[in-house]
């Protein structure tokens, strides 16, 4: 008798009872007991052996050589669960795999390789695809086959995140707290990657004259064909100098009091180099050498100020004038005998009350004449006067 060819079962499945072809006995005779096969559980081919199947006496009974029964791999589904990664500008993806336990025959020992693990794009990006290798491996690893040989899931790839940081440009003063930016630095951007750094607003502390002053920017993002794949902190700190606004002043020309004029006039002056900032004014004003004599003093910014936010200086050379105090002098004639001559004798004087302080002034009279040299009453007496001796003396 011949077993039926092609006969197998799957790897873990329950053993089917083996047929053969039929066969033509004699009359009601029939078989009894059954075909067995070659002693196996793992994936191969086992020789069909006679077994128990027996005829009685009347019949010789041989079994065809060389028909087998094959145990074939039990067919399993491999899955992966992906990692999420941070943007590393690949595509390469962490993946572990696995297989239903309950497919597995209990006992063995299958697991799954994971190979060529990679994300569909480099870009940052939830529920992206990832494709992996899977292949069988463990001690059962031959009793079993996959299914398909690759296997998908999905996971993130979140944005790497990058460090800005700025540089500030020291200004003069100008009454407002606007700073400049002077570089702008990323740390960590991945080669070739084109990203860039784009700040909003940028503002120093307070709008005061100080060294190392905090400068805060605000508003920074990222620009470039790559910068959706990257985050960024969006405020940075740097230092930077506000420096004192150069202003100079120059005195007004030709200023001067009278001699013996109690209060100085205020000192005007221009500002000839620079200007200050709207809202922002002087306070105290221009101040003169000491002195109270005829003669010119040099002015100096005495208490004229523009406050710590400026750098105030003063042109050289402007000087304030005390000019002569103007004084009307008298003569008073004395009456002569006639001598043929119209010569005249007179003494000057000028009012007391015209002179400053203690201050006493002679008048020298010169060349004094009647108006003619003839006897008479209420002669005109005319006369060239002058300053004499001064004293105290002041400045002639």
């Amino acid at each position: 008798m011949t077993p039926r060819s092609g006969q197998s079962k799957t790897y873990g499945a329950t053993e089917p009872a083996l047929a053969y072809e039929p066969v033509v006995l004699v009359g009601t005779d029939a078989f009894t007991g059954s075909l067995s096969r070659e002693q196996g559980s793992t994936v191969g081919s086992y020789d069909i052996t006679q077994g128990s199947l027996a005829l009685s006496n009347n019949y010789v009974l041989s079994l065809t050589a060389g028909v087998k029964f094959t145990i074939t791999a039990k067919a399993l589904t491999a899955s992966i669960v992906a990692s999420n990664k941070e943007y590393d500008g690949g595509t390469t993806a962490s993946a572990t795999g696995s297989v239903p336990a309950a497919d597995v025959v209990t006992g063995d020992e299958v697991a799954i390789a994971v190979s060529d693990a990679a994300f569909a794009t480099k870009q940052v990006g939830t529920n992206k695809t990832v494709t992996a290798t899977v292949a069988l491996t463990g001690e059962a690893a031959r009793n079993y086959s996959l299914s398909a040989t690759s296997a998908t899931a999905t996971a993130e790839i979140t944005a790497k995140p990058l460090t800005a940081s700025i540089t500030a440009d020291s200004k003069v003063y100008d009454g407002t707290t606007l700073a400049s930016i002077a570089t702008r630095t990323l740390v960590g951007v991945i080669s070739p990657d084109a990203v860039t750094l784009t700040v909003g607003t940028a503002a120093f502390a307070d709008k005061n004259v100080a060294d190392s002053k905090t400068v805060a920017a605000a508003g920074l993002r990222l620009d470039g064909a790559d910068a959706g794949n990257y985050s960024v902190n969006t405020t940075a700190t740097a230092t930077a100098a506000i420096t004192a606004r150069p202003i100079v002043v120059t005195a007004a020309a030709n200023q001067s009091k009278v001699y013996g004029t109690t209060t100085d006039p205020v000192l005007g002056y221009s500002i000839t180099t620079g200007s200050k900032v709207d809202g922002d004014n002087f306070s105290g004003q221009l101040a003169r050498a000491g002195g109270e004599n005829v003669n010119t003093y040099a002015i100096d910014l005495g208490t004229l100020s523009l406050g710590t936010n400026y750098d105030l200086s003063m042109t050289a050379g402007s000087t304030f004038a005390i000019t002569r105090k103007a004084l009307t002098a008298s003569i008073l004639a004395q009456s002569k005998v006639y001598d043929a001559t119209s010569n005249a004798t007179a003494l000057g004087s000028v009012p007391a009350a015209s002179l400053v302080g203690s201050d006493v002034v002679t008048v020298a009279v010169t060349n004094a004449q009647f108006n003619d040299k003839k006897v008479g009453q209420n002669k005109a007496v005319t006369a060239t006067v002058a300053l004499g001796a001064i004293l105290p003396a002041t400045t002639a």
